[in-house]
């Protein structure tokens, strides 16, 4: 029964590989660094570097698994379709500080979709405030001016020196004297015609 199932899955292994149309990567050899420092590849993929600095280089797999030895400017290297799933770290031989990674995976991770922002915070509204229109304020009415009435200056009369004073007009009679002078005529009337009553009939 186990070795069915390791069959069907080394064929069905085998028909995806098959559908799949190997895709050749590129690294360049730069100064003393390798550009992609670190390559995902699917399984059955190659990796070709391309030497573009000035220095010789080389690109050596610390598994085994590929060498190219010296490289020269200008000089390129090509693996076979790699198939070894994980990581495979490599070196250049000659600078050993120069390191770099190729990753063979099954499938290559899709792009990573860019954050979502998010959503704005909502200003609060402010209330409305009503400005206190001013008052408007009474203008000064001009004050009505009087205007000074000027005073008479009495002038005095004149007097002729060569006109002499007249004579003096009698006083009239107070009012007060006749009534009394009335008063004490009728008393005296009324006197005598008393004693006439009195005496003159007897």
């Amino acid at each position: 029964m186990l070795p069915l199932l390791a069959l069907v899955v080394l064929l069905l292994t085998i028909l995806s590989m098959a559908s799949y149309a190997a895709v050749n990567r590129q690294v360049l050899i730069k100064d003393y660094t390798f550009d992609p420092v670190n390559l995902m590849v699917l399984v059955g993929d190659t990796v070709t570097w391309t030497n573009t600095g000035q220095a010789i280089h080389t690109t050596t797999s610390d598994e085994g698994l590929w060498s190219s030895g010296a490289m020269g400017t200008g000089a390129t290297f090509t693996t076979g379709p790699l198939n070894s799933l994980g990581t495979h770290v490599y070196r250049c031989s000659i600078h050993a500080v120069m390191q770099g990674t190729i990753t063979v995976v099954t499938q290559l991770p899709g792009p990573t979709p860019p954050p979502t922002a998010p959503p704005p915070t909502p200003r609060p509204t402010p209330t409305p405030t009503e400005t206190p229109s001013p008052s408007p304020s009474p203008s000064p009415s001009p004050s009505s001016s009087v205007a000074p009435s000027a005073t008479a200056t009495p002038s005095p009369a004149a007097v002729s020196p060569s006109s002499s004073p007249g004579p003096l007009a009698a006083p009239a009679p107070q009012i007060s004297t006749l009534v009394g002078v009335a008063f004490i005529a009728v008393g005296v009337a009324i006197l005598g015609g008393a004693l006439w009553w009195r005496f003159g009939s007897a």
